[in-house]
């Protein structure tokens, strides 16, 4: 209905969209922030709109810490607020491996590379961007078995694979990806690499 929070809350979507950044502006000062679940979204969208209107955005403590709490939050926004964090700070979320159990920390906090005991060991994602297939490279080849997950920067877990020890490279059918971008993460012997992050185009 005209002037609830879902309506206005489609107003300033539209507004977004079409580039009129002031009357989404306005809108969402007009929207309530009674309930908790209001509050996160006037905050994730007043987010959202200094993203739009500049090249650079940094989080400060403060704001980096709400979107935390919204991403660890019930709410439906959580997906949002974990996007804003996997493309601010590239926080990675896998909430589909309980087994392997993943705490939101961004590279800044110092997410380690792994080093084998062989010393440095390269990974290489070709071509980024991609369109049917990206080849994961491994140099050298694998001294220990591992996994290798692929998520959307919202969260959602797309693909998955076990690394057998040996293995040089994998590939991987992204004909059903989503255009946009996405993180692979790399596991082994209980570490974890930094995110890759590659790009998907048709």
């Amino acid at each position: 209905q005209e002037g609830t929070h879902d309506a206005l809350a489609g107003r300033m979507a539209l507004n977004i969209r079409a580039g009129n950044f002031s009357k989404a502006e306005a809108l969402l000062d007009s929207m309530p922030q009674i309930t908790p679940r209001q509050q996160a979204f006037h905050f994730l969208m007043s987010l959202n709109l200094q993203m739009t209107a500049s090249d650079s955005i940094i989080l400060s403590p403060v704001q980096e810490q709400a979107l935390y709490d919204i991403a660890e939050s019930n709410f439906p926004e959580s997906g949002y607020a974990k996007g804003m964090l996997s493309y601010l700070k590239g926080a990675v979320f896998m909430p589909n491996v309980p087994e392997v159990p993943v705490e939101p920390r961004s590279i800044e906090q110092g997410i380690e590379p792994e080093t084998p005991p062989s010393g440095n060991h390269e990974v290489s994602i070709f071509p980024n961007p991609a369109r049917e297939q990206v080849i994961v490279q491994f140099k050298p080849p694998l001294l220990q078995a591992g996994e290798l997950w692929v998520t959307s920067l919202f969260g959602r877990l797309v693909e998955r694979r076990v690394l057998e020890t040996g293995l040089s490279s994998v590939e991987l059918d992204t004909r059903h990806f989503t255009p946009g971008s996405y993180l692979l993460t790399i596991s082994r012997g209980g570490k974890r690499m930094r995110p890759f992050k590659f790009m998907i185009i048709h």
